[in-house]
């Protein structure tokens, strides 16, 4: 007797009829989306919902006391009391052969009052606490560049 092949298909059995493949049915097509009309644009679009742009605000930080920090701005349409934002520090680092630079939030501020180009603002929450070499890194510096972004 000869050994068997694994790859060999069995010898059909007497009175039976032999196995048969049935055709896989093709799916059918899915039918085309049907295009819907755009909707008319709405007769004043002024009045339509976009969100209010964000005009960033660059200057320097001139001094800071506290909770209490006073910008300098050049900008015509100095912002009205009351209004929240965030302010951003400026920062370039130099990391071996690679140089970034970038924004950095540093607080979350009120606007308490703004004239003569100098905004005043209220610190209302500390956003970066970094430290290096075991001290608090000052964000508050005098002369640094800074951006304030209103909501």
């Amino acid at each position: 007797m000869e050994p068997e092949d694994p790859n060999r298909s069995p010898e059909p059995v007497e009175g039976e009829p032999e196995p048969v493949a049935e055709p896989v049915p093709e799916p059918e097509p899915e039918p085309e989306p049907i295009a819907e009309p755009e909707p008319e644009p709405e007769s004043a679009p002024e009045a339509s919902a976009q969100p209010d742009v964000v005009i960033p605000l660059e200057g320097s930080l001139v001094s800071r006391k506290g909770k209490k920090v006073v910008i300098e701005v050049d900008h015509p349409d100095p912002p009205a009391a009351g209004g929240k934002g965030t302010l951003l520090k400026y920062f370039e680092k130099q990391v071996g052969p690679f140089a970034t630079s970038g924004w950095l939030a540093i607080a979350e501020v009120t606007v308490t009052k703004s004239a003569g180009g100098k905004i005043h603002l209220k610190i209302v929450e500390l956003l970066s606490k970094m430290v290096v070499n075991g001290k608090k890194v000052n964000h508050f510096k005098k002369g640094n560049r800074i951006k304030l972004e209103l909501e």
